[in-house]
């Protein structure tokens, strides 16, 4: 246990007193308690050790009246709904709130967003909160281009594409394609061209979180059904996989804890604070790991199909 500045941290001290706390948080969070205060009281024992009380404040529970999105202008508000883990009339959980920020910024729809995004204003008569996410619309269209590494009858196709989102189905996008392959007959072939040009259009609706499956499927003729229904399972796959590999549960937040030496019951208590410091999952390197190594053969998988 570190001091300094009248702080003293818990990384390797209190670590069972902290645990207990940052728990007794999570579940006023879960709840819908917006307040909590909590404090240690030590005391000397007549054995020359010391006894430590642990006390937690918490306030009223919160449940949610009112959630609505303002600046976006291609989509519903159902889209959005649809990928948030709160809901009207919940409790009001500040982690269930955050985790909603990050399955917004994956939809792809809209300008990333953060906690400054997002107000929340309390009703203390009633209590409850109305919560209203800022949100703007991502860019329409997107463009690639890209080649392979050497020559192209050993490093694959040279291949370009134009996206764009339609104007009235907004989660839908449409694309055209053109690709070149080599033609391994040309130097045999006076009047043969070099390479062949293939374009292909599709018509699609990426993955989406909440929406399952309805979205991640893909309407291209030139892949009949088989193909189709392959991509389809495919991109199911992936959201999915992704989504439980990259986790949407946030970072956290240290908890201060303030920690009253008792002399006693007259005398005034000399205060410090206990930083209290989440554990970090054992897990989280090994899941960014799998998420690194998921989005390489993603790549690689794709350059190839």
């Amino acid at each position: 246990m570190t001091r300094g500045a009248g702080t003293t941290s818990a990384r390797t001290g209190g670590v069972e007193e902290c645990r207990c706390l940052l728990d007794a948080r999570r579940q006023a969070e879960a709840e819908g308690r917006l307040d909590f205060a909590a404090r240690l009281l030590v005391r000397s024992r007549g054995d020359g050790g010391v006894s430590i009380e642990r006390r937690v404040e918490t306030g009223e529970p919160y449940r949610i009246r009112r959630i609505q999105f303002q600046g976006h202008h291609a989509f519903g508000d159902l889209t959005l709904r649809r990928a948030l883990v709160l809901d009207e009339g919940d409790p009001f959980d500040a982690t269930r709130l955050s985790r909603s920020i990050v399955r917004l910024n994956r939809l792809g729809l809209l300008e990333e967003i953060g906690e400054r995004s997002v107000r929340v204003v309390r009703d203390d008569e009633a209590d409850v909160v109305d919560i209203t996410f800022h949100v703007k619309d991502g860019p329409r269209g997107r463009w690639s281009f890209s080649g392979p590494v050497g020559t192209m009858s050993v490093g694959g196709p040279l291949s370009g594409s134009l996206m764009t989102r339609l104007p009235v189905l907004s989660t839908f996008n449409a694309a055209v394609s053109l690709m070149a392959f080599a033609n391994p007959f040309a130097k045999w072939m006076p009047f043969s061209s070099n390479r062949d040009w293939y374009a292909v259009g599709r018509l699609e609706r990426p993955y989406l979180i909440g929406q399952g499956w309805k979205s991640g499927f893909t309407i291209m003729p030139q892949a009949g059904w088989q193909g189709m229904a392959a991509l389809y399972g495919m991109n199911q796959a992936q959201g999915r996989v992704m989504n439980w590999l990259r986790g949407d549960a946030p970072e956290p937040e240290p908890l201060a804890v303030a920690v009253e030496r008792v002399i006693d019951e007259d005398t005034p208590r000399v205060a410090l604070t206990l930083l209290c410091e989440p554990q970090v999952s054992k897990w989280k390197r090994v899941r960014n790991t799998a998420v690194f190594a998921a989005e390489i053969a993603l790549a690689l998988g794709l350059a190839g199909w």
